[in-house]
């Protein structure tokens, strides 16, 4: 409850005023019932003159005006506050989510981060509304109440001062205490079915495929039917909580009745005073109802509160804490760096520098260390030893936005946004001209394919970019990255999805001699002749490094690699018997062709 209420800083003298206004809704009620019972019991008197009655209808007349319109703009006040919170929040949520992305939360999956962002964000909109404002206008009613009864009867503001407590505390308490379990469980529940719902949608087809679609429907019935049991129970709990409510506001003003007969029959209270006592106090009990229906609610939002909370504490993947200028030099060097997963070392000792104009590429079996070195190279991690460096800087002490201003990177799983394709390529140049669009478009090989949609660049390309196929959208994506007017290009199998002949006419515009740098990760050796270094990893330790002809000719991993795919493309079984005519004559000549 401390993270929920810490979330209203800066809106309390909103919260504020919301409570104040439902308080003197509340107590225009109690004046509205007291002067009315005032009215008819002096009217029953028969006054000689109906002057005697005149003060007491324009009170009636008044606090009933004054409810209405307190009413409307307590409610006005409310829904502004809680609707500044939900923004807010959902706000401070996102931006203190993307410092802890791009690899995926630690595990997180994004049907339950998005129900963080907006279900819990939701849940805890009911924070001032529900909770907090109905609490502060039940105790200054009281207050009040109390106080006013007092003047006619210590002991029947002693009873209603009770009947408060009990009816707005201890009762709202014991029912919180169940209320809370059933929120809990509830939300957990529901994040749950959101994650499996969500898995079920995006992977409908292998589900179909592997026959597995009855076994998920009945994990969502199983879910469903335990959210039901539960909405049962919540049920009878607030039928237990309205209950409870109507009782004592219906027994309370009898009560109260009750403990003034002494002092009506001593005199000491008029008979005038009974039926204003006991409707103002029936007034009172307006402001209970609310107060079981928060109790009921905290345990939702302390749920709530706890997973946004595990969000908003997690530490940033990357800090984002360096305020130092961006260097003029765009040379970007990794220095010795060591970076291990859970699992074991992915990059261990590992050297490279990158300058506009140079091009290198990185090889190696799967699991070598190829991805994540790129991901360290674009700060998408921070190195465990050794560091990385930008124009002789270290890109810790740099802004993130100001180091990817000098990136462009092409990552190995592509996301496209469900919008047109105009859409995708500038979030690269926002104000990119068609020209530079259909440019980009070209230099990455799918300009006909975009050419050949129905509305062109103002296709909508549909979920994942569904209307293309996998090898258009790794093309798409490059020709977001060549639009971005940045010196140092990271490639990371950009050409996973394409057949051999388009792959080399694509790889040998990327590796031409221009002004931009290219780092390569890749596990086909095509075109690496145009390359001026190759990085050799195994096991994340550089084991060959050079240019394609020496490596080629010489023994090691990169010629074991070379002749397996050789020997993918003829149909025949690698040996290690190829000499350095054989390699590059036969493959690595062959990738000019």
């Amino acid at each position: 409850m401390r993270a929920a209420l810490g979330l209203l800083r800066g809106h309390r003298s909103r919260l504020a005023l919301a409570a104040l206004l439902a308080a003197v809704m509340v107590l225009a009620g109690v004046g509205l019932l007291a002067t009315s019972g005032y009215l008819v019991a002096r009217a029953a008197q028969h006054p000689e003159t109906v002057l005697s009655l005149m003060l007491a209808a324009t009170g009636v007349r008044f606090f009933g005006l004054t409810r209405a319109v307190v009413r409307y703009l307590e409610r006005l006040v409310a829904h502004d506050v809680t609707l500044r919170l939900v923004a807010s929040l959902r706000r401070r949520l996102f931006l203190r989510l993307l410092p802890r992305l791009p690899v995926a939360a630690d595990g997180s999956r994004s049907a339950d981060l998005l129900g963080r962002v907006v279900d819990d964000a939701d849940e805890l909109q009911t924070v001032p509304l529900k909770l907090l404002a109905p609490v502060l206008a039940a105790l200054l009613v009281a207050g009040v109440t109390v106080a006013l009864v007092a003047l006619l009867s210590p002991a029947a503001a002693i009873t209603t001062a009770a009947l408060l407590v009990l009816g707005g505390g201890l009762v709202p308490v014991v029912l919180a205490s169940l209320g809370e379990r059933l929120g809990a469980r509830e939300s957990a529940l529901r994040a749950r079915r959101r994650v499996l719902l969500v898995d079920s949608l995006q992977g409908a087809q292998e589900l179909w495929v592997f026959g597995r679609v009855d076994a998920y429907r009945r994990r969502l019935a199983e879910l469903d039917g335990r959210l039901e049991r539960l909405a049962f129970a919540r049920a009878a709990l607030q039928g237990v909580r309205d209950g409870s409510g109507a009782a004592i506001a219906l027994l309370g003003p009898w009560a109260v009745l009750l403990s003034v007969l002494p002092a009506l029959r001593a005199g000491s209270l008029a008979p005038l005073a009974l039926l204003p006592l006991a409707l103002g106090v029936t007034g009172a009990f307006e402001a209970l109802p609310p107060l079981s229906e928060a109790a009921e609610r905290r345990g939702r939002v302390r749920a709530a509160a706890g997973r946004v909370r595990e969000v908003v504490e997690r530490a940033p993947t990357v800090p984002d804490d360096g305020a130092a200028p961006l260097p003029a030099g765009a040379r970007l060097e990794l220095l010795g760096v060591r970076y291990g997963y859970p699992r074991g070392t992915a990059l261990d000792d590992v050297t490279l520098w990158l300058e506009p104009g140079r091009r290198v590429a990185l090889v190696g079996p799967s699991g070598s260390g190829k991805s994540t070195l790129l991901r360290l190279a674009a700060r998408l991690a921070d190195p465990q030893q050794g560091c990385v460096r930008l124009g002789g800087r270290d890109v810790r002490e740099l802004r993130l936005d100001d180091l990817r201003s000098r990136l462009a990177v092409v990552p190995q799983q592509v996301r496209l946004f469900p919008t047109t394709v105009r859409a995708n390529l500038t979030l690269a140049l926002p104000d990119a001209p068609d020209e530079a669009l259909w440019q980009a478009l070209h230099e990455a090989g799918v300009a006909p394919t975009i050419a050949g949609l129905p509305a062109g660049l103002d296709t909508v390309l549909g979920e994942f970019g569904a209307r293309l196929s996998a090898g258009e959208r790794q093309r798409l994506a490059l020709a977001r990255a060549l639009l971005k007017p940045a010196p140092l290009l990271l490639l990371d199998e950009p050409t996973a999805h394409l057949d051999t002949w388009t792959e080399r006419r694509l790889l040998r515009r990327l590796l031409a001699p221009s002004d931009r740098a290219v780092l390569l990760a890749t596990h086909r050796l095509v075109e690496l002749d145009a390359v001026d270094e190759i990085l050799v990893l195994d096991a994340g330790r550089v084991v060959q490094r050079g240019r394609h002809p020496e490596l080629a000719g010489s023994p090691g991993l990169y010629r074991r690699l070379l002749q397996a795919q050789r020997g993918e493309l003829l149909g025949a079984a690698p040996s290690d018997d190829v000499g350095p005519a054989g390699g590059p004559a036969t493959f690595g000549g062959a990738t000019r062709a």
